[in-house]
């Protein structure tokens, strides 16, 4: 006879909404709001004011259907071919007054017709941190943030297409004044675990110092972060620590040409990875153009380094610590590591509300003695081309309202000689979204 009372993941799922709502009156009382924005019902988030303390709420929803076919592969994270929808909820509050700010942001995500973990995650928190601004320049952030730092966004991102959003648990302290911007923090990693409350990921650390400067209409970026890790594999099945750095300098700013801009990005890395070597590199480049409003073109250029041998004591594979695949395809078949890569892509406003996105990649190991970084790692004896294969993106993107928006997508990957011989056949996807807040 089964048990008619609630599993402790069905408690959470009952007690926690009615548990925002004591929060939201018990705040309501609390400050005594003077005057409100939006009407109730509206798809606006609700926030009150005083003289010392503003609460904004809101939910922020994402829904997206795919089928996918034809992939080179079968793993844990894709299969060859599969429909499958899911949706996530994130449920946000904001205390603020003059010089501090309280986020407490949550995230649940559910997918029918996939098993699969990485798209699934129970209620749990995604941000909860303490914001401390306006003080001579001088600012503090501590807790739990979503992995979206604007100023190591090549290192630390997430992917427009991921189902659940990583996070970190971050003390960051930074410092403006006038053109220059200086940052430092340390970071834990928080593993998204499907079924129970997050955890830190064991046995790892990261931190960073950032500094920015704006020269004229250019700006000037430098970095380093370093990511520690207590039990990694060295290529030849010696287990030991880790400490990779990761030096990057950037440059942005218009060229002489009128409408186009330029970026151009180096990181280099250092370190150890158990008894090997850390000796890698990356290169990012791009070139936009904006002749009119509504319209613009993009080329970007990447080069990372591969490993030129398996097992001499010296890794070379460029690491790319917690990158978004979607900057190097949308079918996320892409990791960074040993790629050489161009793509050129646009976007245009061909409607009022109405933008259609496309871009072709055309991408290459660097080197042809490593291999393919893919959600797997895919080595072919002997190839006789570097070529993997081109990726085709289109996207058509409506906006509803101020709210609500929606895009149909159709991703299409052609196989270079490098994959054909062995992984015959080309992957494609169809993917709606709709997504906005309330």
């Amino acid at each position: 006879m089964r048990n008619s009372y609630p599993g402790p993941r069905s408690l959470v799922r009952l007690v926690y909404p009615r548990f925002l709502a004591l929060v939201a009156i018990a705040v309501g009382a609390f400050v005594q709001p003077v005057w409100a924005q939006g009407p109730l019902g509206a798809q606006e988030p609700v926030e009150v004011r005083t003289a010392r303390l503003s609460y904004k709420f809101n939910i922020n929803y994402f829904l997206q259907a795919s089928t996918r076919q034809n992939y080179p592969f079968n793993d844990e994270r894709f299969v060859d071919h599969e429909s499958f929808i899911w949706e996530r909820l994130r449920p946000k509050v904001t205390l603020s007054n003059q010089h501090i700010s309280v986020v407490v942001e949550a995230q649940d995500t559910h997918a029918r017709g996939s098993e699969f973990a990485v798209r699934r995650a129970w209620l749990d928190l995604l941000n909860a941190y303490v914001d401390v601004t306006h003080m001579k320049g001088v600012s503090f952030k501590v807790g739990r943030r979503q992995g979206d730092f604007d100023t190591i966004p090549r290192l630390v991102r997430t992917s427009d297409f991921a189902a659940v959003v990583r996070s970190f648990d971050v003390a960051e302290v930074g410092w403006v004044r006038r053109t220059t911007a200086v940052r430092a923090f340390v970071f834990r990693t928080v593993d998204n675990l499907p079924d129970r409350f997050n955890t830190w990921k064991k046995g790892e650390r990261l931190w960073t110092a950032h500094i920015r400067q704006g020269v004229g209409h250019h700006a000037l970026q430098t970095y380093v972060t370093t990511r520690l890790n207590t039990d990694v594999m060295s290529e030849s099945g010696v287990a030991g620590s880790g400490a990779v750095h990761a030096w990057e300098t950037l440059a942005t700013g218009p060229t002489p040409f009128p409408h186009l801009t330029y970026s151009v990005e180096h990181i280099l890395e250092r370190g150890h990875f158990s008894t090997d070597t850390v000796r890698a590199s990356a290169f990012f480049g791009t070139l936009s153009l904006a002749p009119k409003t509504g319209h613009e073109i993009e080329v970007r250029y990447v080069r990372t380094s591969g490993d030129e041998v398996d097992g001499d004591g010296l890794r070379g594979n460029y690491d790319t610590f917690y990158m978004a695949l979607n900057q190097l395809g949308s079918l996320g078949l892409m990791r960074g590591a040993n790629l050489h890569a161009i793509s050129i892509g646009g976007t245009h406003t061909v409607a009022p509300k109405t933008d259609f996105t496309w871009r072709i990649y055309d991408s290459h190991l660097t080197t042809t003695q490593d291999g393919w970084y893919s959600t797997r790692f895919i080595q072919r004896p002997d190839p006789t081309s570097s070529r993997v294969g081109n990726e085709l993106n289109t996207q058509l993107s409506y906006t509803v309202s101020s709210h609500l928006n929606a895009r149909l997508g159709f991703y299409r990957f052609f196989q270079g000689p490098y994959l054909k011989e062995t992984h015959p056949g080309g992957s494609y996807e169809v993917r709606l979204q709709i997504f906005g807040n309330l």
